[in-house]
């Protein structure tokens, strides 16, 4: 006969926990290469360490035991406490009410340690994860749906198409500067080392310059695209009443909530390889600042929610739409971006040969920059339906549609350069509370149009 489980009484509310240990690794993992890492080395070359390294360890481990007795948090209604500090205390006071997005975050390292990082998920400034002990950390309800779960193939495809080069060199280097901090020069070298593969295409007579640069971005892109892989695989939704339920993530693995009230802005977002293949990645802006991914990869079959966040009849026929005969003011920079490769090509690559190997690869950047500013020019609009404001626009290198809640629009700007003045044109920025990556931009609309939508929809007149 199998016993049934026991399970450990419930916590009352607000009683009071420690924190887990991981609160403390930033300053341990500082301490470490100054006194852990030389009594291992010289324990290992079984060497007697000096009486000043075992010393400041000893002093360190007893410094952590006592400021991890002093750490405590609580559960309180309608507050999280989290007090901290051996020698000045501090306890902090994070409100329940400005809670947006908590979210419960386990690593590698956390699993290991039986660990789950806590956010609040306030718009505060600085807003630090909390370590706390699995069995007492707070959990989210659960729907009573099952969880969508996004399509893998589709969801890599869009990481792969959306990772950026220079975040994942960003990443390799603040790696390499850890590594050589704990392991010492050599450890650093050794991996520079093992990642430099340039003999491979020198040996096929590219020059060393361009094989260089040319591994150091497909590298780039490789740990870019790595990074969003694991953070967003396996990704998993669910939409109830007025919440969204979201868990994605490897590494780490994340379980969070949000209300849709507290999104300022959902935002549909498409590079041109994406545009073609009708995938798109959706994310919201949150109402006082930071970004969460809705879901990784959208397709057609998703019908429902890329109705809720952009309908049909707002494409179709938007309020306000660039000037008919504002494609030139489109088209005129990339041209000339064009224009301009194509006189360097004729003049500067018989003098610099080394370019001649690279050179088609600028044109690229150039094409994708043509046909982004084509779509804009063709599918720009702003709409407001339902007391809802959609707008599709573009960015550099990308298409987006936006669905804004007018209640988180701040601030309105009508921007002219010279030209725009004397076309009686300009563009239109809509500020929301996002955040200053939550500002979205209509080019080339008629001013007074622009001036008269802004009056009628958002109730806001520049008095002009």
């Amino acid at each position: 006969m199998k016993l049934p489980r026991r399970r450990s009484p419930a916590l009352p509310p607000g009683y009071a926990r420690r924190l887990h240990p991981l609160y403390f690794q930033k300053t341990f993992f500082r301490a470490l290469p100054l006194f852990f890492l030389p009594v291992l080395r010289a324990l290992l070359r079984r060497e007697s360490p000096s009486l000043p390294l075992v010393a400041g360890s000893a002093a360190l481990l007893l410094y952590f035991f006592l400021l991890w007795q002093q750490s405590l948090w609580r559960d309180q209604p309608g507050c999280y406490v989290v007090r901290h500090g051996l020698f000045l205390r501090r306890t902090s006071l994070v409100l329940k009410k400005w809670q947006m997005l908590p979210q419960r975050e386990t690593s590698p390292l956390a699993l290991f340690t039986g660990a789950v990082y806590f956010h609040p998920g306030t718009p505060a400034p600085g807003e630090q994860r909390i370590p706390l002990f699995r069995r007492g950390a707070p959990r989210f309800p659960r729907p009573n749906r099952r969880h969508r779960r996004a399509s893998v193939p589709w969801t890599l495809l869009s990481a792969a198409l959306l990772s950026n080069p220079a975040s994942g060199l960003l990443l390799a280097a603040v790696f390499f500067r850890s590594v050589s901090s704990l392991l010492g020069q050599e450890a650093a070298l050794w991996l520079a080392n093992a990642a430099d593969q340039r003999f491979r295409l020198i040996a096929l007579g590219i020059p060393p310059a361009i094989a260089g640069i040319s591994w150091l971005f497909l590298g780039g892109w490789l740990v870019s695209f790595l990074r969003e892989a694991l953070a967003l695989l396996p990704f998993s939704w669910q939409r109830q009443g007025d919440r969204i339920f979201l868990t994605m993530g490897l590494w780490p693995h994340r379980e969070s909530t949000l209300c849709i009230r507290d999104l300022g802005s959902v935002i549909l977002h498409q590079s041109l390889p994406m545009a073609l293949l009708g995938i798109y990645r959706a994310e919201g802006f949150l109402a006082g600042g930071g970004r969460v991914i809705l879901h990784p990869s959208l397709s057609r079959r998703d019908r429902h929610a890329l109705q809720w966040m952009y309908p049909d009849s707002a494409a179709r026929n938007p309020d306000l739409r660039p000037h008919k005969r504002a494609w030139m003011s489109f088209l005129w920079l990339p041209a000339a971006l064009l224009v301009l490769l194509a006189l360097l090509e004729a003049r500067a690559l018989p003098v610099l040969d080394f370019l001649v190997p690279a050179f088609p690869l600028l044109f690229l950047p150039a094409l994708w920059f043509l046909a982004i500013r084509i779509l804009g020019s063709c599918l720009s609009g702003l709409s407001l339906r339902h007391g809802v404001v959609f707008l599709r626009s573009i960015r550099i290198f990308s298409v987006y549609s936006a669905r804004i809640d007018p209640k988180h629009i701040i601030g309105v700007q009508y921007l002219q350069n010279p030209l725009q003045r004397f076309s009686g044109r300009c563009t239109l920025v809509l500020q929301t509370s996002g955040g200053w990556p939550a500002q979205y931009k209509l080019y080339h609309v008629p001013l007074k149009e622009a001036r008269r939508w802004v009056q009628n929809s958002l109730g806001v007149s520049s008095g002009d």
